[in-house]
């Protein structure tokens, strides 16, 4: 099965690193309100990152069934559209 990003894991992972960047930023030039926000947009995407995580581990545990019966009988369609636990 081929691995797909989703938009959330995207756009948690784009944060992190704006954010971490604004931290660094903030750091150097010591102004605490530019770090603070950097650190604070770096746990923003973390959290959407684990959002996204968390949708791609429902869609694969509860993904279609596979067709149940082998082809020929009952047109080896028995099953299909089901969802199941894996």
């Amino acid at each position: 099965m081929r691995k797909v990003i989703d938009k959330d894991g995207i756009v948690g992972k784009t944060k992190e690193i704006k954010g971490g960047m604004r931290e660094a930023v903030g750091k150097a030039v010591g102004d605490r309100k530019r770090e603070v926000e950097g650190k604070i947009e770096n746990v923003e995407g973390k959290a959407q990152g684990a959002v996204g995580a968390l949708e791609d581990a429902t869609k694969e545990k509860w993904a279609p069934r596979p067709a149940a019966c082998p082809e020929g009988s009952e047109g080896g369609r028995r099953g299909a559209g089901v969802l199941w636990r894996a």
